[in-house]
């Protein structure tokens, strides 16, 4: 029975099974510790003091030794048991290690008699615990704090057996005695050190440990899976939730639980706590709610069970069509014309959608009086200048995903040079020196620049360069379009701007926006790419479902989308720096030359934001900085996260990093004259400081 192989020997000298002894109480009486006993099959009670005598029968102490300060009610005592199973990289079976650990455990109660049970390691504790295995240094102890110290928790009696760990089974009876000792509580540092040291001991009376299997592990790693099943019944018993799917624990250098799942064995313990959850708890204050409290996100279970839905999810109606959308492999040509008929003559094509189809306005920015139609088109018509690569042309509409995609992708298109006065602009610098401006916006100032740069002791100037950044969202851009009764329209749209995707589609098909309803539950991940990147997807459903009269799904693969969709505008920052030789900033003047590419969009709005933080977080008291919009033949840039001030604050902390005069003068003596081996960037500031210092010593 296990009751009777965890509190007493199985077998009396005679050979005979002996009694099972359960622990009901202990007491105080004159100074004298005392035990009380009480048989399964009788009420016969047996007393044991400090001498281990008794008056109904002997008890081997060396198995159950227990010297107790207060009285143990029946129901606070637990019995727990866990078996453990580590086996090494050798296929012999001998080479398993298993341990088998039976205790009889109790905790004290407060005066009330509420916290009965087992409390859990307090983190300080959970850190002291970690140190014996040697996760953290014993340094480290000391940053762990401990708002409460749990109850103290007793053992009563142990049984501790190893197989494949000595020569034949090992009955740990020092290291059970060990964790017997009334001393210290179960949940202390020292008892757990006491623990492992009488097992050193039980394993060299046994004969030491034998290699196991091929002699492929060695003594110290078998000894050390010994000692950490001692250290995981340790943190078992200290207050883990067990379920027979999930393993022990296990705790990081920060003194975080880790679960673990069960790779083999299996748990038996008595008492079946709830499945574990992932919680943790803290302590929550009233006063501030709902500051401090572990509020959960609204559709966090939805999110993280797979039950959450968004646009990709939705599902067409049975006569229900997908588009692809053909865009531009060239940029600065004329587009003349798509080989319609021979992607009609392909199987499950139904149609191809082109500017022609358009009932209205052929634009996809939302309608204002002043506004040019040819601004950003939906759709090119032949004869237009293409004005990047990934203008979209039309859409090819059929009864496949894959089909309209591959067709999309292989439709024959003609385009026709132009003229050699018309040539492209494919980068910032070209715009620059082609002075191709959309606009410029009124400048920041203040103080007086040009005194403050002159009066400077130190002056630098130069050019910071930040690149672009693409919006690598996981739910690529898509739309499904439905057609309703009445000539109604149901837009489905993985877009940032709902009311925005209404007036769009209002305008490109002509009817009133009351009888459009869009619809965005959730997308998958946008950054700034979904606000107006996603207009050419919905107008272009909408178009098609109001031609077939069917409901359309357009989406757009991920490779299309990064060719199509612009990202995060890159920056050139040119800067004229005054500062004093502690590095202080005396005056600073910026000019901030950003690419929107082939149309302005959101540009114009972020170089806003960026001329706003273009002092960065410091106060200069001479400062100035002037924005610049640049039109290119590259994809329209966009809003991305933290739209324009990401640029410009990278740009200044460049700058700030020039003006330390340490670094110039370690830069300087490491490039010298010969700057062929450097690479562009040492290039650059080793110009800037033969510039900065050469005037500066021409004037000492």
């Amino acid at each position: 029975p296990r009751y009777g192989g965890l509190l007493s020997s199985p077998l009396s000298s005679d050979g005979k099974k002996k009694k099972e002894l359960v622990c009901i109480s202990s007491h105080v009486h004159k100074n004298t510790k005392t035990t009380s006993y009480q048989k399964r099959d009788d009420n016969t009670s047996i007393n044991h003091g400090d001498g281990g005598s008794s008056n109904g029968g002997a008890v081997d102490n060396s198995l159950f030794i227990s010297h107790q300060t207060r009285r143990v009610k029946k129901k606070d005592m637990k019995i727990i048991s866990k078996a453990y199973r580590v086996s090494s990289r050798s296929a012999n079976s001998r080479a398993y290690i298993g341990c088998y650990i039976a205790a009889c455990i109790s905790q004290a109660n407060n005066d009330n008699d509420e916290n009965e049970g087992i409390s859990p390691l307090t983190f300080a504790q959970q850190k002291d615990m970690a140190c014996e295995r040697g996760k953290i240094d014993n340094q480290q102890k000391c940053m762990a704090s401990s708002p409460s110290l749990p109850l103290p928790i007793t053992c009563h009696g142990a049984t501790i057996i190893f197989s494949g760990l000595t020569k034949s089974m090992l009955r740990a009876s020092q290291c059970a005695s060990a964790m017997i000792n009334s001393s210290d509580s179960f949940n202390s540092e020292n008892k757990l050190r006491m623990c492992l040291d009488a097992l050193d001991k039980d394993i060299e009376e046994a004969g030491g440990i034998t290699p196991g299997g091929v002699k492929r592990t060695s003594a110290a790693y078998r000894l050390s899976v010994a000692r950490g099943m001692i250290y995981k019944f340790f943190l078992h018993v200290n207050g883990r939730s067990d379920d027979k799917d999930y393993g022990e624990d296990k705790m990081d250098e920060t003194g975080k639980i880790v679960r673990k799942m069960l790779s083999s064995g299996y748990d038996c313990t008595f008492t079946r706590k709830s499945p574990i959850q992932s919680i943790r708890s803290f302590a929550c204050n009233d006063s501030t709610y709902p500051v401090s409290f572990p509020i959960p996100k609204t559709d966090s279970r939805l999110l993280s069970s797979g039950e959450a839905k968004y646009t990709l999810d939705y599902d067409l109606p049975t006569n229900g069509l997908h588009g692809a959308l053909i865009i531009a492999t060239s940029a600065a040509v004329i587009f003349r014309s798509i080989d319609v008929e021979a992607a009609l003559r392909i199987s499950g094509i139904v149609d191809v959608i082109t500017a022609e189809d358009i009932p209205a306005r052929n634009s996809i920015l939302p309608y204002k009086p002043d506004c040019d139609e040819k601004d950003e088109m939906l759709f090119l018509k032949p004869g237009d200048l293409v004005p990047c690569i990934g203008a979209c042309l039309g859409l090819v509409v059929g009864r496949s995903r894959k089909n309209v995609q591959d067709v999309a992708r292989s439709i024959r298109v003609k385009y026709e040079a132009c003229e050699d006065s018309t040539r492209g602009i494919f980068s910032l610098e070209d715009a620059i020196r082609a002075k191709s401006v959309f606009t410029s916006l009124e400048p920041k100032i203040r103080g007086d620049v040009e005194t403050g740069l002159l009066k400077s002791p130190m002056r630098l100037n130069g050019k910071v360069f930040t690149g672009g950044q693409k919006h690598f969202y996981l739910e690529n851009q898509n739309t499904i379009a439905y057609l309703e009764e009445g000539g109604r329209l149901t837009i489905r749209s993985a877009t940032q701007s709902i009311t925005t995707t209404q007036s769009v589609i209002s305008s490109v098909l002509g009817i009133p926006s009351h009888k459009i309803d869009v619809i965005m539950k959730r997308t998958g991940g946008a950054f700034g790419g979904k606000i107006t990147r996603s207009f050419h997807c919905a107008a272009a459903a909408a178009v098609a479902a109001c031609k077939t009269k069917c409901s359309i799904h357009v989406s757009i693969p991920q490779d299309i989308d990064l060719i199509m969709t612009g990202g995060r505008e890159p920056l050139i920052v040119e800067y004229d720096v005054g500062f004093e030789e502690t590095g202080r900033l005396r005056a600073l003047s910026l000019v901030l030359h950003m690419d929107s590419g082939c149309t302005i969009d959101e540009s114009e709005s972020d170089l806003g934001v960026a001329l706003m933080h273009s002092d960065h977080s410091y106060f200069i008291s001479d400062f100035r900085a002037e924005g610049v919009l640049y039109k290119t033949n590259l994809p329209s840039n966009t809003s991305c996260r933290a739209p324009g001030s990401v640029q410009v604050c990278h740009a200044v902390s460049n700058i700030l990093r020039c003006t330390n005069v340490n670094y110039l003068h370690r830069l300087k003596r490491f490039i010298g004259k010969n700057v062929i081996n450097c690479s562009k960037y040492h290039v650059i500031l080793s110009r800037l400081i033969q510039y900065s210092f050469g005037s500066r010593e021409r004037a000492d």
